[in-house]
């Protein structure tokens, strides 16, 4: 029967076992102006995923025809965002009527914006893909509730609804919130 070694974990091997933070600088390298929007949209996908934030990594869009669905913070309805040529808005979706009581999206302002917002809107501009830009404003900018009329972030509902839950390593499975 083999036998492993259980002796902790050196500065190499951590190394070795983690390599995706050494590629995010690599992947940022090959990001320029000049790519058409899908390629443009892919490596920046990738410096997203090299950077740990897969949740941003499946939530960017090209925002010609991006929907998403969010909970309201405070009544809890289900608000659908638009971001694309039909609009930009919140709406309650009716499955005969479609999007109902469209509400304008509140679009965050570029030097207001924190974060993972702040870096892509910044990336996006200084690389000449105003669309991209365009979208992300909205993206990480405000909306009104249809329903009760509160207005809340959009990208901190998205996060909220659809960030990865916590895995635990020592058992084996993500970690019970309740």
């Amino acid at each position: 029967m083999a036998s492993f070694n259980r002796t902790a974990p050196t500065k190499k091997s951590r190394a070795v076992r983690r390599p995706w933070p050494s590629f995010a600088p690599l992947a940022a390298a090959r990001l320029q102006s000049g790519l058409t929007g899908d390629m443009y949209l892919s490596r920046l996908r990738t410096i997203l995923a090299f950077g740990g934030r897969p949740l941003w990594f499946e939530a960017l869009d090209d925002f010609t025809d991006f929907f998403v669905t969010v909970a309201c913070p405070h009544c809890d309805a289900p608000v659908t965002i638009a971001i694309g040529d039909y609009g930009c808005y919140s709406s309650i979706r009716d499955w005969n009527l479609g999007d109902v009581h469209q509400v304008p999206l509140r679009p965050g302002i570029p030097g207001e914006l924190t974060g993972t917002g702040r870096m892509l809107h910044e990336t996006a501009v200084r690389d000449g893909q105003q669309r991209l830009a365009w979208g992300l404003k909205h993206l990480f900018g405000q909306a009104e509730c249809p329903g009760c009329g509160s207005v809340f972030g959009i990208a901190d509902e998205y996060a909220a609804a659809n960030a990865p839950a916590p895995w635990d390593f020592a058992r084996g499975h993500t970690k019970d919130t309740l």
